[in-house]
């Protein structure tokens, strides 16, 4: 009996990915090809690094269509002679942003395949788009086999699309945890050496992110500014960076905001220093289907600040335990965490180290075992 063939249709070729779907491919459960709309998209600055992957794909022939300063959408042709050729059983279908995906889900029902909606927005995705784009939506949702989600928000957001609670499989965002492990035992006790070479003040915040509107970064800097007033030995670093920065940097010259570190884009190899050098972990956001920054200031055994709008938020921040949830755009909210943080150092250390443990079950070997459960359980049924 020949094994089963899956398809994955996805936008870009995502670093924090590729270790998951390395672990499917190590699993041999299945033959896995991967589809990617483009290599990379605008506005991103990572390096792509191709000869870490360890499983079948292509990068199809399509071109971008920029719509706004936020959404690309990929157009072309060549997806359908690949479809036929793999001649697959299951077809995962990477979200519902994509015309190629509303194509490929009309070819699966032609040729009666089954197929797994891989989605990761929530009710607090402000994403979620125009009356007719939510109902493309349920189209979507009512023509598919199964649903692969990363957490709790986006498990109830596709149930409120009319997915049924059953065929929701559930499969935990992780990074690459062996290499953040690695580098927290190495840099863990060097956050002072670090401080110092970068001239940042005792206690840091660290936010890491694009520099754009829905990332929350202006409720961030309101509520620091208004912190700074009443403590002198804190500093934030921001790293990323985007069409805001200028707004952003403005802002604190124009507010005398002090010890603002505007780093630019880090790439992998960097990050960790930045993280073993900060104290507490802050994402502000707007919008946000995940957060997977949030897993790697974990592994990094920092203590967090989230909103409410990240998905991240309702599975791996436990009030109270390893951090504070606050709600998004509330800077009051936000100033009160922080200062909360800043005052109590035995919080800060007893919160980092159970945002630690709770990381230990999110890696890319969890995630590929829950994958592979999923297409298993909808190819049997």
């Amino acid at each position: 009996m020949s094994i089963p063939k899956i398809a994955l249709f996805t936008n870009i070729i995502a670093p924090y990915r590729l270790p998951c779907f390395n672990k499917v491919a190590e699993a041999a459960t299945f033959k896995l090809d991967v589809f990617f709309f483009a290599r990379t998209e605008r506005g991103r600055q990572w390096r792509v690094p191709e000869k870490e992957i360890r499983f079948n794909y292509r990068i199809l022939k399509t071109f971008p269509v920029h719509l706004n300063g936020e959404t690309t959408v990929y157009l072309g042709c060549d997806i359908l002679p690949h479809l036929v050729k793999g001649k697959y059983d299951l077809i995962v279908l990477g979200g519902y942003d994509q015309p190629l995906l509303f194509l490929t889900l009309l070819y699966s029902k032609l040729v009666n395949r089954k197929t797994l909606l891989w989605a990761e927005s929530t009710l607090n995705d402000r994403r979620s788009g125009t009356w007719a784009y939510e109902k493309l939506k349920r189209v979507m949702v009512r023509n598919c086999s199964g649903f692969l989600v990363p957490g709790t928000a986006s498990s109830e957001y596709l149930k409120s699309l009319g997915a049924p609670p059953h065929k929701v499989f559930t499969v935990p965002n992780a990074v690459d945890s062996e290499y953040y492990r690695g580098e927290y035992l190495r840099l863990k006790h060097t956050r002072g050496e670090i401080k110092a070479k970068k001239h940042y003040p005792p206690i840091v915040f660290l936010f890491s992110g694009r520099l754009i509107r829905k990332k929350g970064v202006l409720s961030l800097l309101t509520a620091y500014e208004k912190l700074q007033a009443e403590r002198e030995n804190i500093g934030l670093v921001l790293i990323g960076d985007g069409r805001e920065r200028t707004l952003y940097e403005g802002y604190c010259k124009s507010h005398a905001v002090r010890n603002v570190f505007f780093e630019g884009f880090i790439n992998r190899e960097q990050l960790p220093h930045y993280y073993a050098a900060a104290d507490i972990f802050i994402l502000p956001s707007l919008s946000d289907p995940w957060g997977l920054v949030i897993n790697e200031a974990m592994a990094f055994a920092l203590p967090l600040i989230a909103t409410d709008a990240a998905g991240a938020t309702y599975d791996l921040l436990v009030e109270g335990v390893n951090g504070f949830v606050v709600k998004s755009g509330n800077s009051e909210q936000l100033y009160r965490a922080m200062k909360r943080l800043v005052d109590y150092p035995h919080l800060r250390e007893k919160m980092g180290k159970e945002s630690l443990s709770i990381i230990q079950n999110y890696t890319p070997a969890i995630w590929a075992e829950n994958f592979i459960n999923a297409i298993e359980e909808t190819i049997r049924h």
